[in-house]
């Protein structure tokens, strides 16, 4: 169904926005608009996990993904990885929305960007009020006071793709949620959860399935 001109009169410009210079920074053809959509009742969170931007003196482009925020009619992009650390071992891959989620009890987002640091992957999370607040169409890089996310580990945990899945829970039963997100390729690709505490993203405990001997008969 074709929606009336009037439900997207306050959406950001859905155009790709360019430089001063007037270098194309964006590209949103094949972005998957609509991959991930999350919503705690009063927001709506879409994300768009292969939007891409141009980075490097306009000569590269990277998927580092973006989200667009609604409460009422006011629609804000929230796009965190779009940041200074480019490339491949930064955020340049990141993906974020690939995953989502609000938390309940105390009004943040979080996103899973399961391409950050060659792909050991990264769950971001923010204040809803900041994302309002400090956005600004002009600016391609927004910073948040109370951002709250995972950071780069050593080699070892590449190509796990963290944050591939996100949501959150009370686990540790102190009245503040935490964060829990798949781990697919971890651990030698069999895979786990881990668990990040919701009040500084340490991590607190992660788990994986029992690997079986294959039985006879067995179709792999």
């Amino acid at each position: 169904m074709k929606p009336k001109s009037a439900d997207l009169q306050n959406a950001p410009n859905c155009d790709n926005r360019k430089s001063a210079e007037g270098v194309q920074m964006e590209f949103k053809s094949r972005q998957w608009f609509g991959a991930s959509v999350r919503s705690d009742g009063e927001h709506i969170l879409a994300c768009a996990p292969l939007y891409q931007w141009s980075t490097y003196s306009y000569a590269e482009r990277e998927p580092v993904g973006t989200c667009f925020l609604k409460k009422g009619e006011a629609v804000v992009e929230y796009s965190p990885c779009r940041s200074t650390e480019a490339s491949p071992e930064g955020q340049g891959f990141c993906q974020a929305g690939f995953s989502a989620d609000f938390l309940k009890n105390n009004t943040r987002v979080v996103v899973g960007g399961p391409g950050s640091f060659y792909w050991q992957g990264q769950l971001i999370s923010d204040d809803v009020s900041e994302v309002f607040t400090r956005f600004d169409q002009k600016n391609f890089k927004t910073s948040y006071a109370n951002t709250l996310a995972t950071k780069s580990a050593s080699a070892q945990y590449d190509d796990s793709y963290l944050g591939y899945s996100v949501t959150v829970g009370d686990f540790n039963k102190d009245g503040r949620e935490d964060f829990i997100t798949g781990v697919p390729r971890g651990n030698n690709a069999l895979g786990y959860v881990n668990i990040f505490n919701g009040l500084n993203m340490q991590s607190m405990i992660n788990f994986t399935g029992a690997q079986h001997p294959p039985v006879e008969g067995d179709m792999g």
